[in-house]
């Protein structure tokens, strides 16, 4: 009897197996994107100097799925929403009497991997670019990314908070005190970042890539993932590479180089990771 229910339970689990490949080969001839969604539209939306400039403190970003843009302009005068979707309330904005302006971009189909979705090819597509003007004094910004290709330039915030579910983020020329960067999946590429008081990072699986990062602290954990950051404004070249051994973890502290201050602290499970210093950029 108990051998018979052994038998089951594999037929079962077989089942499904199949059952899941071939929706995957369906999918991957078909493409069900579009399915019950109607067409995309282009929308447009603009938040008035006069109605948020003084209330926004800081700045919270949810990606659900598709595509983000966020860029900030000196001849711009109001914070600017571009984006196209299925229906215009696929975005939506919302200020708290505290100062946080949230803009939030999908809803339904939200989670990265949904059980009755595992091949993605029911998700939502579209695209969202916000322009901040420079003149708005903005000193937090997080981004909660679920899903989509996210691309940030020339933002200069005090503190920055990343937050990525799956997907793919790419930032360049970035300034402020403190970055705090958490992954549970996909990759985050970053050029030429600088922040005064401290770099955090914490991977639960995925690639982080800094390039040319400046900071006074670096601070990282990383389980399942890989790690590489340049560290930019030494003197001269100096190399810390490590890379973990199987079922390990390993604590790097570097405090003195060439009487620039950088303090290192990691600790990795199943990860690698490469911290370089750079010559210093004249």
């Amino acid at each position: 009897m108990q051998m018979k229910k052994r038998w089951i339970t594999c037929i079962v689990f077989a089942s499904l197996g199949t059952a899941l490949a071939l929706a995957g080969a369906i999918g991957m001839k078909f493409d069900f994107s579009y399915y019950k969604r109607g067409e995309l539209q282009t929308f447009d939306a603009q938040l008035s100097k006069e109605e948020y400039q003084d209330k926004v403190q800081s700045l919270k970003i949810i990606n659900y799925y598709g595509e983000l843009n966020l860029s900030t302009s000196d001849s711009a005068s109001s914070l600017s929403l571009s984006y196209t979707a299925y229906e215009e309330n696929d975005v939506k904005f919302t200020i708290s009497s505290n100062g946080l302006l949230s803009i939030s971009k999908g809803r339904l189909l939200s989670m990265p991997n949904p059980w009755y979705n595992p091949f993605g090819y029911f998700e939502k597509k579209g695209t969202l670019a916000i322009v901040i003007p420079t003149s708005w004094t903005i000193t937090d910004l997080s981004l909660d990314i679920r899903k989509g290709t996210i691309t940030a330039q020339n933002l200069t915030i005090d503190n920055q908070k990343i937050e990525l579910y799956s997907g793919k983020v790419q930032m360049d020329t970035l300034k402020g005190n403190r970055l705090e960067i958490k992954t549970y999946a996909g990759t985050v590429s970053i050029q030429n970042a600088t922040f005064d008081e401290l770099t955090k990072i914490k991977q639960s699986s995925g690639k982080v890539t800094m390039n040319q990062l400046f900071t006074k602290k670096l601070s990282f954990q990383a389980s399942l993932s890989q790690l590489n950051v340049s560290l930019a404004s030494a003197k001269e070249e100096y190399a810390i590479q490590v890379k973990k051994n199987f079922l390990s973890s390993i604590n790097v502290k570097n405090t003195e180089v060439n009487q620039e201050l950088y303090q290192i602290e990691g600790k990795m499970n199943l990860s690698s990771a490469k911290i370089t210093f750079l010559n210093e950029v004249k």
